[in-house]
């Protein structure tokens, strides 16, 4: 089948279609656009079968100072190692000979693949999109999508190889629970979006300012709720001629960008706020670029295969400056 003419053009049409497609469709994920547009979140050509990092998750011992004051000299590791290996996802989709007879022309075949193409690329990105979330151990992959934000937002178990209940410094902000100021988030959002804010900048895990959130992910439900809220408070000029009474598809709030997702949904997580520091989270593949295709031809049945790979990780690399918080 190699040297049919049809195939040769169905595997022109491939080539063709597939630069920048998936670009393209990711930026329906906020996910994936907000990360990829930020520099060297999306890493590729790592190659190795995962990731080895330090990990602080204590702080040394200091002590007060005078020149007649001996300092008590002890060695105090701070770091501990943690490691996550590449998972991902993949689809396969097959072109038989009898297509390639139905649709001979360059035209149809195109069109054909097309549709083909697009739905196949649609359908790994939107288990991405999940997978931004998972915990890891999702049946529907098989317990092979990435360790995403329910893996490493945790205050119990282990992420990365780490115990965080020995090792607390890195435990993520999991709010799981009913609790103040979140039990009210629809009433009033303002202290809760403060609340989930603070926890993840201040204090002996956070290390403090520095490593403040600036983005946020939240249902669009509970996105609107902020929506009403900041348009309540609104005080407008008397000559005003029209009013923009909303915003496009995110608000800034103390720093903070926040975006209204649809993969929290999807992913069965309709009522939490997440918080991210960018500066420590970042994607990274052994592949040359995001969404690999490969094809190959198998004389019985007569066909052409083509497979679509994501494959690598998802590295929250200090979780205590993340967070997830129950809203009610």
């Amino acid at each position: 089948m190699a040297n049919d003419a049809a195939a040769a053009a169905a595997i022109m049409t491939i080539d063709k279609y597939m630069k920048g497609v998936d670009d393209h469709i990711s930026d329906e994920v906020v996910e994936i656009y907000h990360f990829m547009d930020r520099k060297k979140r999306f890493l590729f050509n790592q190659h190795g079968t995962g990731i080895r990092w330090n990990a602080r998750v204590t702080r040394g011992t200091v002590e007060g100072f005078a020149r007649e004051k001996r300092l008590s000299v002890v060695r105090k590791n701070r770091n501990v190692q943690a490691r996550l290996t590449n998972r991902g996802y993949g689809i396969g989709e097959l072109i038989h000979q009898t297509d390639l007879w139905e649709n001979g022309t360059p035209e149809k075949l195109a069109d054909f693949l097309d549709d083909m193409l697009e739905g196949m690329t649609g359908d790994l990105i939107d288990a991405v999109g999940k997978g931004f979330y998972d915990d890891g151990t999702d049946s529907t992959y098989g317990g092979l999508g990435f360790e995403g934000a329910d893996a490493a937002l945790i205050t119990t178990g282990s992420y990365a190889g780490i115990n965080v209940a020995t090792s607390t410094a890195f435990a993520g902000n999991a709010v799981t629970t009913s609790v103040s100021p979140y039990n009210t988030f629809s009433s009033d959002p303002l202290p809760a979006l403060d609340a989930a804010i603070t926890a993840c900048r201040a204090g002996v895990n956070g290390g403090r300012s520095r490593s403040a959130p600036d983005v946020g992910f939240m249902s669009h439900d509970n996105w609107n709720i902020c929506h009403q809220t900041f348009l309540r408070q609104m005080r407008l000029p008397q000559d005003v001629k029209s009013l923009n009474a909303g915003w496009g598809d995110n608000f800034t709030y103390r720093g903070v960008t926040f975006y209204p997702s649809d993969y929290i949904v999807n992913a069965g997580k309709t009522s939490y706020l997440y918080l991210f520091n960018s500066r420590w989270l970042d994607f990274r593949f052994p592949s040359p670029k995001f969404i690999n295709q490969y094809r190959y031809d198998e004389g019985v049945p007569k066909a052409l295969y083509v497979i679509m790979l994501v494959y690598g990780l998802i590295r929250f690399k200090q979780p205590r400056t993340c967070g997830r918080f129950l809203l009610a």
